[in-house]
């Protein structure tokens, strides 16, 4: 009903908006039905009233009792209304306090400090780069979130020094291969060059194999044709 009402909904509609956000049946059932209804909620009321969604946003961040461990709703709504409505400041401060080990949101989910994290690639490289060594998840999730924020950032000297960095240490393979093929699908100078420098010192076979056919995608283009005829002669020894 609300996402039906949100279609023709106006000021007037504010109050039914602040009540599905209050919504919540203290029993374990509200990981159902309420949570739905407290995310469909914030999201009309969006459209209505930025400033009123904005902090009721905040204020469901500030519960995450009130958010299933399932489906992490209202919460990942939340960020992504922050995120829309341009709130940096809030999800920044949330990505904080999820991350450090001596906070006590640590224990929120790692799906939505990721998010939140993902709505932050156009702060200040130093910035991002704060929030990134604050954390001492080891969570891909989150990982996975620094590497589309580093990636989508205008190109930065200290991000892509970041991100070569994370590629040649990183021990999740399925991680590395996520980085590479995001870096490939985004084809931008700065990164292609990174990309290349970290494929130039590359030994692990299974590695190499990922390089290769996600490089494959860009045959024909100058800027990767001798890295990957390169990566190509080293799987042959390889083999």
């Amino acid at each position: 009903i609300i996402r039906v009402l949100q279609a023709v909904a106006g000021p007037e509609d504010v109050p039914v908006f602040e009540r599905a956000i209050a919504a919540y049946e203290p029993t374990p059932a509200d990981t159902n039905g309420p949570t739905i209804l407290r995310a469909a909620g914030l999201v009309a009321l969006a459209a209505v009233d930025p400033r009123s969604a904005a902090l009721q946003a905040v204020t469901l961040l500030a519960r995450p009792d009130r958010s299933s461990h399932m489906t992490g709703e209202p919460a990942l709504t939340a960020v992504r209304v922050l995120a829309a409505l341009g709130e940096e400041m809030a999800l920044y401060l949330f990505a904080l306090a999820g991350l450090s080990p001596l906070s006590v949101a640590h224990a929120t989910s790692p799906e939505v400090v990721a998010e939140a994290a993902r709505g932050l690639s156009s702060l200040p490289a130093s910035h991002l780069l704060a929030m990134f060594n604050v954390s001492s998840s080891n969570d891909a999730v989150i990982e996975a979130a620094f590497i589309d924020v580093a990636i989508e950032h205008s190109p930065d000297a200290a991000l892509t020094t970041w991100l070569a960095t994370f590629l040649r240490t990183t021990r999740n393979d399925d991680l590395y291969a996520f980085a590479v093929t995001s870096i490939v699908a985004k084809h931008g100078d700065h990164l292609l060059a990174t990309l290349q420098s970290v494929a130039a010192t590359e030994t692990a076979p299974a590695r190499l194999r990922t390089l290769e056919s996600s490089l494959a995608m860009l045959a024909g283009d100058s800027r990767v044709d001798a890295a990957l005829a390169e990566i190509r002669t080293r799987i042959a020894l390889s083999s």
